[in-house]
């Protein structure tokens, strides 16, 4: 039985920030109207916010002062919108079983609520595979994401490579004209090689929320073989930064074998500070059509 009465007051910016990275993960065209849904769940260890997509799932906890316990959903990317805009004072939301009415200040919304029985059920993590620095791997996903396709149709390319050999991580991702290439090392649980294929814009999208500036490292949980499964068979990754958690469904797909396309030498080679180099590029850009060519013409000791 659900609760026909919710009673929740939490700290406007908490609040916000919460909505907003889970709705920000809704659909914006969902196949079920249901699936525009965000659940509220308050119980004495504060409140939970969640949504899932039957592809993508986030959670997140917040403290929350909870005078009713319970469960309730309602349309996420409205009360995110909402939550915005409200003043910076307690926000104090209340289910009544037919709707919710969100209070603040002199400001009150009343929403409709969703029915919770057609909610689908949101996935377990899979077990602990590795522990990673949160800035590494931020900074790893974002240099090789910008190189991942975008075309659903070869959904191959749509999606980040992540091989595992021991501590050794290499991400790669490639839309048939650029390649991107990262290593890096990080803690992991079980022994032995994994390879998996990672949704891009999801992997991307969460990485640019971790909190880059934690000591906590991120734990990515996929399977430790513990129970005789090949580790990744369950095709579920599970991003877990408390107090955030993010699952994705695995991309079946084939990705190309990029390693024969990397160049063993090089016939020149030059040098360039990273921050002049990104300057000039982003002013001669000015001048050129989207998806323009950009000349570049070296010689010793500088580049034109």
């Amino acid at each position: 039985m659900e609760q026909t009465e919710v009673r929740i007051r939490a700290a406007k910016d908490d609040l916000a920030g919460a909505v907003s990275w889970v709705a920000r993960n809704l659909p914006a065209r969902p196949t079920q109207p249901i699936l525009r849904g965000m659940i509220f769940l308050a119980d004495d260890n504060g409140l939970q916010l969640a949504g899932y997509d039957y592809e993508v799932s986030t959670q997140i906890r917040i403290s929350a002062e909870v005078d009713e316990p319970g469960r309730f959903a309602v349309n996420g990317k409205l009360v995110s919108d909402i939550v915005s805009k409200l003043p910076n004072k307690q926000v104090e939301m209340h289910f009544d079983g037919t709707k919710v009415i969100v209070r603040c200040g002199s400001s009150r919304f009343e929403l409709p609520s969703l029915t919770l029985e057609d909610y689908p059920q949101l996935p377990e993590a899979p077990a602990a595979t590795g522990t990673v620095d949160a800035a590494l791997l931020a900074e790893a996903i974002g240099q090789v994401a910008v190189a991942a396709g975008k075309d659903e149709s070869l959904p191959m390319l749509t999606g980040i490579r992540m091989e595992t050999e021991g501590n050794e991580v290499t991400l790669a991702a490639t839309d048939r004209f650029r390649l991107a290439v990262r290593s890096f090392e990080w803690e992991q649980v079980p022994e032995g090689e994994t390879k998996l294929l990672i949704p891009a814009k999801t992997f991307a999208e969460t990485a640019r929320t971790l909190d880059t500036t934690s000591s906590e490292p991120v734990t990515l949980a996929f399977g430790d073989g513990s129970d005789d499964r090949e580790v990744g068979s369950e095709g579920l990754l599970a991003i877990l930064a408390d107090p955030r958690r993010t699952t994705t469904r695995l991309l079946d797909a084939e990705f190309p074998k990029f390693r024969p396309l990397l160049p063993k030498q090089h016939s020149s080679m030059a040098i360039a500070r990273v921050d002049q180099l990104q300057d000039a590029i982003r002013r001669v850009s000015l001048m050129a059509d989207h998806g323009a060519q950009i000349r570049m013409d070296f010689s010793d000791g500088q580049v034109v």
